[in-house]
């Protein structure tokens, strides 16, 4: 099937205190070849330059959202599903850049199979200095992917492309969790649709000292929403209890890790 005007694709960026990073993002969106997408960005009242980052670009793609107060990145993903107008979505996380040809890559599988709900790649880890960390792509021929999926988002939300259809079926971002939701809702489009997983490197994802996910609030939730969804995993997929005893030590031994590192125990 040939790529048709009406396969509008809308790439949600949600943006808060990102004005360094928020144009180069942007600029690798602008620069796709496919080019039939809207930008949609909802920022959680900034406190710095990213709106006025934002706002330089004159381009008529770009949907621009202003909350009036900061509500958290879980509410404005929620905010925000009201407002995609495209068929197909892609998320773009403020510190992350995408190769040139993501987009034309994976829409060809969504048109080729009408039972694919997903497609991910694989991506770069890099710093701040945009040096390479690692090279994630290691799941690409896991059969048994759930077992890994259990412990692990082993998909990187800056690199997944999902049909809309699918996600609103499946009750698209949750309101009950506050920093997993990007794991949730990629593991309940999995459970109920085919999927691709991409070994190509298409994404360059941050780590950043001052992410999300390295902040002192996330350390009293992550524990918490992963074992949540690995309740979900266990009755989707009817693990073993062997597995789920693996996957419940793997979950604990990933955040003692994370946390031992914060506090530059190791």
């Amino acid at each position: 099937m040939t790529m048709k005007k009406k396969n509008l694709i809308t790439i949600l960026i949600n943006s808060y205190n990102g004005e360094k990073t928020i144009q180069k993002a942007i600029k690798s969106v602008l620069a796709q070849t496919y080019k039939n997408f809207e930008i949609l960005i909802i920022d959680d009242a900034s406190t710095d330059n990213t709106v006025k980052q934002i706002k330089k670009f004159k381009n008529k793609k770009i949907r621009l959202y202003i909350n009036n107060k900061n509500i958290g990145l879980g509410k404005s993903r929620i905010l925000a599903q009201s407002k995609i107008r495209g068929e197909y979505v892609c998320i773009l996380d403020q510190d992350d850049i995408w190769n040139t040809n993501k987009i034309k890559t994976q829409l060809k599988f969504f048109l080729n199979n009408k039972k694919i709900g997903l497609v991910a790649t694989s991506y770069k880890l890099v710093d701040e200095n945009n040096s390479t960390i690692s090279l994630e792509n290691k799941y690409y021929h896991m059969k048994n992917f759930q077992n890994y999926l259990s412990y692990k988002n082993i998909f990187g939300h800056s690199t997944i492309m999902y049909k809309k259809i699918c996600a609103k079926s499946v009750g698209w971002y949750s309101n009950k969790l506050i920093y997993a939701q990007d794991y949730d809702l990629t593991v309940k489009i999995l459970a109920k649709y085919q999927f691709i997983f991409l070994k190509n490197c298409f994404v360059k994802i941050r780590v950043s000292s001052k992410s999300m996910t390295n902040s002192d609030i996330f350390w009293s939730n992550k524990v918490n929403e992963n074992l949540i969804i690995l309740k979900k995993i266990r009755n989707i997929y009817n693990l073993t209890l062997t597995n789920l005893i693996k996957n419940y030590y793997c979950v604990c031994k990933e955040n003692i890790k994370l946390l031992l590192k914060k506090f530059k125990i190791i």
